[in-house]
Parts: C-alpha cells; structure tokens; sequence
C-alpha cells in the first residue's frame, strides 16, 4: 500500500475512533442513536421489526437510518489495525458493536426490518472476523452473525421474489454464515441453502453479455461484490468453486463494467441507473464511483487477469490473497462495445467516450425512464452527464424529478415520462428499444442508419417509447465519433404536430452564442435543425432540473439545455460537440 492510500485510510479510521461515521462514503456525522435518523435527530421506536414501516414521514429516508449499520465502519477499522496493529481499532470496533448490540436487540427494532441489510451487516462481520482475532472480538462476532442469520433465512423467499440484489446477498450472508459458524446447528443447511440460491440467482440476474436485471451500475457492483465473497469462500473454506455456469456470468458482469467504463484513468462509469450509495465490502479507499477495485478484484479472481496498473485499488486483491505478478494482463476494450441483451452501448475515439442505454425491459423492473439517454466524456472529464439518483424519499420530492425522462440526455415527446410511474418504484408500458448496428464506415467515412448517416463510428437506437403509452412517435438516435467531434442525430416519426424537448445536461457552465454553446475549456455544442425556428434556452439555476446527484444525498448544479420543437416529417435536430480548431 503506497503512502497516501495508507495516511488516507489511517485518517478515516481514526474520524471513527473519534465519535464520527461516514454515511453513502462521502457524508461525515457525529454518531447518534443507531436507531435514529441523523438528518433530523428522529429515534424510530423499539418495536418487533413487523412493525415497522419503511416509508414514514417521521423517520424520513429509511437509508439514513440503516446506512451506519450497514457495518462499514468494521470494515476499516478491520483494514487499519491490519496495517498498523494499533489496539484503539479494535477496542473501537468492540465498542461499536456491543454499543449496536444493546440498542438493537435480535429482531427489534429498524435495524432488523431489512434481510439484505442484515445480509450486508453479515459480511462486514464475517470480514472483521478474519482480522480482529482476540477471544473478546470472536465471541461477540460469532454471536451477532447467528442472530442475523437466524432473522435472514425465514424471508429467504422474500429475497429471491425480488428479483435483485436483495437476494443474491441474503444467499451470501447465509453461505458465509455456515461456513464461518461450523459449530452451530444450523451451519450445515445455512451453507448449503445459501450456496444452492446464489448460484441459481446468478444464473437468473446476470445476462450473457455481463449486464444485470436491476439496470443500475452501482446495484451490479454491490451484487459482485456478494458473488465474490462467496466465490472466494468456496475456494478457501470448501476446496471448490461455484457452479461452472454461476462463475462464468459473475466473471461476465466484471468484463461488462470494464467494457462500459467512460473515463479509465478515474475508473469511471456512467451514474446510470439507481444509485443509492451502496459501496458495502469496500477495501480500498478509493473514490466512491472509481470502479477500478472491484473490476481489478473481479478479473484477477474470476480470470487470472489484471485489468489496471498499480494503485490504491490493489488492496482489495491483497486482501483476496492474490499475487499481482501471477496475472497476465487483460485484454483493452475495443473502440465500439454493444451488449444487446442489456441495451448498452459505449463508442470511444478521438479523446470522446460516448454512452447509450438503449433498454428493452423483459426482465427486472425499470428504474428510470431513461431511454436513448447519452453520457459523453472527453479526455476523461464529463461532458454530458446523467443526473443520478440523490434520494429515495427526499422532503422536497426531488427524487421523482431525478428517475424522469426530463433528467436524462433525450427527447421528451408532450412533456410526457417515456413511461408512467404508477408508484415510488414502479413503472408501467416498459420501454421497447433496438440497438441499431449501422453499416462498416463507408470510403467517405460514413456510418449508415438506415435514412440517417453519421460522420465516423458509429452507434445508434430506436425507442417505441412514446408509442407504447399512445403518442404515435418513435425516436431514432444515431451517433457518430469522428475528428470533427461527437454528432448526436435525433429523428422522431409519426404523429406530426405534437410538441418535442430535446435535452442536453452538462457538466459546468456553458455560454449561450446564437445557436450554441461554449465552455471554458473551449468545448463547443452546437444544434442545427435545417430552417426550422426553434425555441432555445439555456437554465443554470433552476433546481432540481440543473442539478446533478452523484453520492446519495447530495447535488451539484449543471447546465441545462432545452431545444423546444414541433414534430415534422423528416425532421432531423444535429447536436455536434467539437473543441474548435485553434
């Protein structure tokens, strides 16, 4: 571990040694009651966890809650006195728990409404066990990770009917459990129930191409973080693996993130889909959105390859007991990336990596409308940016303006979501939506889509959106990435007269000059549309359209681009982003 990894983890156990917490990995507060809300001081009663209510106005945002008791604090306290020996990491930890233990007895309270976050409390736990040793520290372990056992495995199917996440955890903390508690009565059918479920889930949850049910990289990263955990205990404590079809899709989903990355230097993903904050079994202090650990864990693990150089993201390997010089080095995505099964597409040229999600929900809920939505980054910084998650249950209603169409980089036909949101989480008319593979780049250095042609590689989708809830309009979107910059063509078809948005939210601020837009550092968009009058303007404090989330909880201000038109016949808008010639 280099200097600053080591001084940056130092630091953030030694905030928790002195009475603070860290909340969604970027917000710190003093720790309180385990039960109440830090945001509003609000202590939830003590009560059987059936009792409880996940949506209460009193309590506020139910992850507020659970997010101190999700245990990553063991986690780096676990990681610091393993680097430095020092005892106040483990007395903290010792504290913490038996502190936790008396406020929140088994199965009473908030804390034990949830089996997945009993399930991530679990794994924290089982991970400490292999670092704080002392007879203290393992009896108390041994004892928390039972009861939470006990409380996961009556909703296993619960779990499983979810359809997410949700499950392939519960499944982990089980397997984990019997593993880790041999002695216990019931180990040997925790292990065995727990292993059975997993890979049944994995082979259910993860698509040919790597992508996953929940439409959210962040929720993939929490559930490979889980399929690790057991694979890596299969392998240590029953001189096995998991099922050979469960290990190859759980080594597709780490390629697929690899492949999807925008910004490599940074270990950057698109903020696409869902993003609560979740970073459970974190072992490295890398950035909240730097996917480099898991991917780098993921890949040497499941393939005996090495996807990034050396860096702080290392000591997730390290704690996995793998060599870095016993890998061979993995193989650099390709300019162009489609997985059809997922609706995903990444184009990378000339210093720009463009992202489409282009989405057709057969399997797993939809958590946006986000159809056709385009991230583009440049030179490893963002450009056009997704506007993120911020919260679930928020005072101000914010959180249902963030999963909106009107959130995302696309055209919004009548002021119309692409679908309707019948509750907190759940959509109707799930988008229909076609990867359009184009033509090989003709001699002029065209890519060809059908009636619409893009200047260099090219990527492109067709939406059935707003034909599926009655509008009668399809959008085609077809992109091309060329030396002049990123051409975006938009074309919508069917009924004419109905009202059109086309929406651009970009990182930092842009200034408007008749027909377009200009960055400081000398990025220029630029929307043409033949004749046609259009209605433009341009929003820099208007919350929360020009307000980007990127950890939970928290927003920083965009710009935001509005091009207002009606739908005609053979109507074509051109967003171009350039760096002008200088």
């Amino acid at each position: 571990m280099g200097e600053d990894a080591r001084a940056q983890l130092i630091g953030v156990a030694d905030r928790i040694v002195d009475g603070e917490l860290r909340y969604f990995s970027v917000h710190w507060k003093r720790r309180g009651p385990w039960r109440a809300n830090p945001l509003t001081g609000y202590e939830t009663p003590l009560v059987h966890w059936t009792e409880i209510r996940d949506f209460d106005e009193r309590q506020g945002d139910i992850k507020w809650i659970w997010e101190a008791s999700r245990f990553d604090w063991a986690v780096t306290l676990a990681r610091a006195y393993a680097l430095t020996g020092e005892s106040k990491y483990e007395r903290t930890f010792r504290d913490l728990l038996q502190d936790w233990r008396s406020q929140n007895p088994p199965n009473q309270g908030i804390n034990w409404y949830c089996g997945q976050e009993c399930s991530l409390r679990l794994m924290a736990l089982v991970f400490a066990g292999t670092v704080f040793r002392s007879p203290e520290s393992q009896t108390l372990i041994s004892s928390t990770v039972s009861a939470l056992a006990e409380r996961v495995e009556p909703t296993m199917d619960y779990a499983i009917g979810q359809h997410n996440n949700h499950g392939t955890s519960e499944a982990t903390g089980l397997y984990l459990a019997g593993c880790c508690l041999p002695d216990h009565p019931s180990a040997v059918r925790w292990r065995q129930q727990g292993r059975r479920i997993l890979e049944r889930l994995i082979l259910e949850q993860f698509a040919v191409d790597g992508s996953y049910v929940q439409h959210s990289f962040v929720y993939q990263r929490l559930a490979l973080r889980a399929c690790l955990l057991a694979a890596l205990a299969a392998r240590r404590l029953e001189d096995t693996t998991l099922e050979g079809r469960a290990e190859d899709l759980v080594s597709y989903g780490v390629e697929f993130l690899h492949e999807v990355m925008v910004a490599p230097d940074l270990g950057r993903l698109p903020n696409y889909g869902a993003n609560d904050g979740a970073n459970a079994l974190a072992l490295s202090e890398a950035d909240y959105l730097d996917f480099r650990p898991i991917i780098q864990a993921g890949m040497a693990l499941m393939d005996e390859q090495r996807a990034f150089g050396p860096g702080p993201w290392d000591e997730e390997l390290a704690w996995l007991g793998i060599r870095t010089e016993n890998l061979k080095p993995a193989e650099s995505p390709e300019p162009l990336y489609v997985a059809l099964s997922g609706g995903y597409a990444r184009l990378t040229e000339q210093g720009f990596s463009v992202f489409m999600r282009v989405p057709k929900y057969t399997d797993g809920r939809p958590g946006q409308a986000d159809a056709l939505h385009v991230d583009i980054w440049h030179n490893g910084s963002p450009v056009a940016i997704d506007s993120g998650t911020y919260s679930y249950n928020d005072p101000d209603g914010w959180s249902k303006h963030f999963k909106s169409t009107g959130a995302h980089n696309t055209v919004m036909v009548d002021d119309k979501d692409q679908m309707p949101l019948a509750s907190r989480f759940l959509y109707t008319h799930w988008t229909n939506a076609d990867i359009d593979m184009g033509s090989d780049l003709d001699e002029d250095g065209m890519t060809e889509f059908g009636s619409i042609f893009v200047r260099g590689l090219g990527m492109g989708g067709t939406s059935h959106a707003y034909e599926q809830i009655g509008l009668g309009i399809q959008h085609q979107r077809a992109i091309g990435v060329s030396d002049i910059g990123v051409t975006i063509v938009d074309v919508l078809r069917g009924t004419e007269g109905r009202s059109a948005k086309l929406l651009w939210h970009l990182a930092g601020k842009w200034i408007e000059e008749e027909t377009r837009w200009l960055r400081d550092d000398g990025l220029c968009l630029d929307i043409q549309v033949g004749e046609m009058e259009l209605n433009r303007s341009t929003l820099t404090d208007s919350p929360p359209a020009t307000l980007v989330s990127e950890a939970y909880g928290e927003t920083t201000a965009c710009t935001l681009i509005e091009v207002e038109f009606t739908i005609k016949s053979e109507l074509a808008i051109v967003s171009t982003f350039s760096i002008p010639a200088s």
